[in-house]
């Protein structure tokens, strides 16, 4: 997961970080969130790269903290603790991943990656 997760990163560096910043220029987060799946469709975030086009290990969307709350994805309880835990949205990417348990259960995990120094 974490390999294929960095492989797409650098290869799509320059399109995280421009809606990284689209999503904060904008006004409408100081987090921005990429969810990394592999499901024919996504309920969360906006498209932003399906795999099967560009041929990547994952289709991504755009989508931010407060969605995430609305949709409770994040338990409001959390939410000034993922505050907190979220690193500068400068250095690194959020993705957050969705993983099957042995019981077939969603397993929602989040990584921060550092933004790569080159942008393709």
């Amino acid at each position: 997961m974490q390999t294929a997760l960095l492989n797409d990163c650098e290869r799509l560096s320059r399109l995280f970080s421009e809606a990284s910043a689209t999503i904060r220029d904008e006004g409408v987060s100081k987090y921005p969130i990429f969810v990394a799946h592999q499901q024919k469709q996504m309920q969360v975030g906006l498209p932003l790269v399906n795999a099967a086009k560009m041929q990547t290990d994952f289709s991504y969307q755009a989508t931010t903290l407060e969605e995430l709350v609305a949709k409770r994805i994040v338990q409001f309880e959390q939410l000034e603790e993922f505050r907190r835990i979220f690193k500068n949205p400068d250095l690194f990417w959020c993705f957050m991943t969705i993983e099957m348990d042995g019981d077939d259960t969603p397993q929602t995990k989040f990584w921060f990656i550092p933004i790569f120094a080159s942008s393709n």
